[in-house]
């Protein structure tokens, strides 16, 4: 599990940046809600979904 520390809108994908990631995962489950996740490889600790909320403070869960 990680902790977002930032999220930010970029076209129709919202990056999250994280306290810490996992290696292996295609989904992410925030607050009850499977997302598809990629990594954002730019970024430390970032991934990306297609969404628009604000999730500061969540708890992220990873799945293969």
């Amino acid at each position: 599990m990680a902790k977002v520390i930032d999220n930010f809108k970029v076209g129709k994908y919202l990056v999250i940046v994280l306290d810490n990631i996992e290696k292996d995962f295609n989904k992410i489950e925030i607050e009850g809600t499977l997302y598809d996740a990629t990594i954002a490889y730019d970024i430390p600790n970032a991934i990306s979904i297609e969404g628009e909320n604000d999730f500061i403070g969540k708890t992220v869960k990873f799945y293969d």
